[in-house]
């Protein structure tokens, strides 16, 4: 499905439905297939070219993502031309993001990412073409017998410089 972020704006909102917010029982195992068309590049010009862009994910708290939740993160880096992906999760006051351990995706390759949900860890396997990143990251999360359904979100500061859109399938177990 396509998700599109409309120039100065914030959510991603799908080509068909209505983007809505889904509860449903704590997932086990969530895959995602993900391609970066050249329409998702953007250009800041500032430190906040770093920041991560939530690709999707769930929070255990019914009103907000900035407590207890996972997701996956992504950014583009006009320095190599390519899409950074990794980990992104809220323990509590803590944020653990992959600043210096993601994977490097050319637009328009295959990128396919799976998180694997246990008691005190996730599990990410970000892997595009012979290349992979694995990312353990442990956490106090305190998960409830069900979760909400995090949408795309672009940026951390700044709203989308254009319209920008990318192509997500996603599979939840």
């Amino acid at each position: 499905m396509n998700y599109k972020v409309k120039k100065g704006c914030h959510k991603f909102w799908p080509e068909k439905g209505l983007g809505l917010l889904k509860f449903r029982k704590r997932p086990k195992y969530i895959m995602y297939e993900v391609y970066f068309p050249e329409s998702a590049m953007y250009i800041h010009g500032d430190n906040d070219q770093f920041d991560w862009n939530k690709g999707g994910g769930f929070s255990f708290d019914p009103f907000t993502n900035h407590k207890n939740s996972f997701m996956w993160a992504w950014r583009f880096n006009p320095s190599t031309l390519e899409f950074e992906v990794t980990h992104y999760v809220h323990d509590g006051d803590k944020i653990y993001k992959g600043d210096d351990k993601f994977l490097s995706v050319s637009p328009g390759k295959k990128l396919v990412i799976t998180i694997d949900v246990y008691e005190n860890k996730y599990s990410y396997w970000f892997m595009s073409g012979n290349n992979i990143e694995i990312n353990i990251v442990e956490h106090n999360n305190r998960q409830r017998r069900y979760a909400r359904e995090i949408n795309p979100w672009f940026g951390g500061n700044k709203k989308a410089p254009s319209t920008l859109s990318f192509w997500m399938k996603k599979y939840v177990k």
